[in-house]
């Protein structure tokens, strides 16, 4: 329901990069405002299936952020 950008701009692109296109039913041009929780659901599948979710939790081998309220203390290597 894109009226800016035609639908095989999105899928040329998809195939130039050798990667799956994913499409919303509904939503136009501004798909984070118009489905937000959509977008976050398809940026945590993605990252899921390529096993990144590691990398995302724990970058670059640091320790998980304390949670709300808990003492702060330095990032250090995990």
């Amino acid at each position: 329901r894109d009226e800016l950008v035609d639908w095989r701009c999105s899928q040329a692109i998809s195939r130039a990069w050798g990667v799956p296109l994913r499409m919303h039913p509904e939503a136009g041009h501004d798909l984070p405002l118009d489905d937000g929780d959509w977008v976050a659901w398809s940026v945590t599948d993605w990252v899921r299936e390529r096993g990144l979710i590691e990398q995302i939790t724990h970058p670059m081998g640091l320790d998980p952020l304390p949670a709300a309220g808990a003492a702060e203390q330095p990032m250090r290597p995990s």
